[in-house]
């Protein structure tokens, strides 16, 4: 069923959505990392209206949020649809952002490691205590894998499928 609730909203702002007319009570419950949030769906013009106010929108900490809509008709409540939805933060209210997604962060640590390696070697020593570093190959594997993730999630920003496709296709002649 769709209830029009947003996949992305901004911390600090104003929403409202537009579900279809039921019978009974719409409520939903948006549970995220350290906030919460209980909402309760208005009748206007033959529709249900759900609003949160810019107040209880700041007061989401920003991240990923499950949410449940349910009915509730004769005191027998109904979950209608569940979903997910993520919260931005508020550019106003931060003095730095790194949009950086965690394959990303963690590739940039993996090249900093792999650089470390090739130009300090391998194995090291200080005093009597030696130290072995993370063997170069793992580190190239894993480089890998993230330079592929990445490029993954850049498509999935882009609207673009992760899939590589191929096309067969048979000459005639």
């Amino acid at each position: 069923m769709a209830l029009g609730i947003p996949l992305k909203i901004v911390a600090g702002d104003y929403i409202r959505w537009t579900s279809p007319m039921m019978d009974g009570v719409l409520n939903w419950a948006i549970r995220g990392p350290d906030s919460c949030l209980d909402l309760t769906a208005t009748i206007e013009d033959d529709y249900l209206v759900t609003e949160i106010n810019s107040e209880d929108s700041a007061n989401l900490t920003p991240g990923k949020y499950g949410w449940q809509a349910y009915q509730t008709v004769d005191n027998k409540r109904r979950t209608v649809a569940t979903g997910t939805l993520e919260v931005i933060a508020n550019f106003f209210d931060l003095d730095i952002y790194d949009g950086s997604t965690y394959a990303e962060k963690m590739l940039a640590q993996i090249q900093t490691a792999i650089q470390s390696v090739l130009l300090s070697g391998q194995a090291y020593k200080i005093g009597e205590r030696e130290f072995t570093r993370a063997n170069l190959n793992e580190l190239r594997e894993w480089e890998t894998r993230l330079k592929f993730q990445v490029y993954r999630e850049q498509k999935a920003v882009r609207g673009e499928s992760p899939n590589l496709k191929i096309r067969f296709r048979k000459d005639y002649g």
